[in-house]
C-alpha cells in the first residue's frame, strides 16, 4: 500500500474538510448574517459572501467550483429559493447541493443539505448547529431537480398551509406527526413526478400527512380507471412499506371523494420482502 507523502501531495481530507467548513459552518453563519436583519437578499447569490464569512477554510476551498443560482415562484411570490452546488471532491455524508428557500415577507431561511450516504443521498436540515434528518433519501445523481421538488414541497407548499381537510380540528394537519409528515411528503413527490410524465395521473391524487395516519384524497373515485391503475403504485414498493415501518407510519387511508367511502392500508402489517 501506497503511503501518503505529506511533502509531495495534497491532504486527501482536506476536501471532506473544506465542504464540512462551507456546507456546515460558513453557510450557517451568512444565513444567521441574513436572518438578523444585517445582509440583503442579493448577497445570498454571491459567492464572495460566502467567501467573507470563511475564515481559516477560505484558502482550502475550491470558490471557482461553488455555483449558485436563484429562483422566484409566481405562486409563491413571498419565497425565493437558491441553488447552491458544492465543490467536489465528495464523501460519505460530505454535502453534493444546499439549498435555502428564503422567506423575503419576514426576512428568513430555512436550509436543507443533499448529503452523501449508502446507496443514496439524505436530505437534511440544518439549523444553525442543529441538523435534521428528514427522513427523504433520493438516488445520487447530477440532476438536483428531485432535491429541490422534494424540498419545494416541504418548505414552501407547506409554509403556506396548502393543505386543505375537513377532518375533526384534533385530527388536523397541523397536529400530524413526523412520521406522517414523511411518508405525505414522498406520496406527493412521486405523484408530482408521476404527472408530469403521465397526463392521466394529473388530478387523482391530494395527500395529506394528519395525526394519526396519511390521508390520501381520490379526487374521482375508486371507479375511475386510473385511479384504480394508479393507487398501487402509490404503495406497492418495499421501499415504501420499509419507510412506513422505520417511522411507525400505521395507516394509510385512501378517501374516494365521490362516493365519500374510504379504503384502509396498514403498512405495518405487510410483508414487505414480496414486493419489488
Amino acid at each position: 500500500m501506497t503511503m501518503w507523502n505529506p511533502f509531495k501531495k495534497k491532504d486527501p481530507l482536506e476536501g471532506q474538510r473544506a465542504n464540512y467548513a462551507l456546507a456546515f459552518d460558513i453557510v450557517p453563519k451568512v444565513l444567521n448574517a441574513f436572518n438578523t436583519g444585517n445582509m440583503p437578499l442579493t448577497e445570498l447569490e454571491n459567492v464572495s459572501t460566502f467567501m467573507n464569512f470563511a475564515d481559516d477554510s477560505k484558502n482550502i476551498i475550491k470558490w471557482k467550483k461553488m455555483t449558485i443560482s436563484g429562483t422566484d415562484f409566481k405562486s409563491y411570490q413571498d419565497k425565493h429559493m437558491i441553488i447552491i452546488r458544492f465543490p467536489e471532491p465528495f464523501t460519505l455524508s460530505s454535502a453534493k447541493a444546499g439549498i435555502i428557500v428564503v422567506d423575503k415577507k419576514y426576512h428568513q431561511t430555512r436550509y436543507f443539505t443533499l448529503e452523501a450516504s449508502f446507496g443514496g443521498c439524505m436530505i437534511v436540515e440544518i439549523s444553525g448547529q442543529k441538523r435534521n434528518n428528514t427522513g427523504v433519501t433520493v438516488a445520487d445523481k447530477e440532476d438536483l431537480t428531485e432535491f429541490a421538488s422534494i424540498v419545494f414541497s416541504l418548505a414552501i407548499k407547506q409554509d403556506n398551509n396548502n393543505f386543505a381537510s375537513t377532518e375533526p380540528v384534533t385530527n388536523k394537519p397541523e397536529h400530524a406527526g413526523t412520521g406522517e409528515r414523511v411518508i405525505a411528503l414522498s406520496l406527493n413527490t412521486l405523484i408530482e413526478q408521476m404527472s408530469a410524465r403521465y397526463s392521466e395521473w394529473k388530478g387523482l391524487f391530494t395527500v395529506t400527512p394528519m395525526a394519526d395516519h396519511v390521508l390520501v384524497k381520490c379526487h374521482k373515485g375508486f371507479d375511475d380507471t386510473n385511479t384504480r391503475k394508479a393507487i398501487p403504485c402509490l404503495w406497492r414498493r418495499k421501499s415504501f412499506v420499509d419507510n412506513c415501518k422505520m417511522f411507525d407510519v400505521k395507516r394509510i387511508v385512501f378517501l374516494d371523494s365521490v362516493n365519500r367511502t374510504f379504503d384502509e392500508l396498514k403498512p405495518l402489517e405487510i410483508d414487505a420482502s414480496t414486493l419489488p
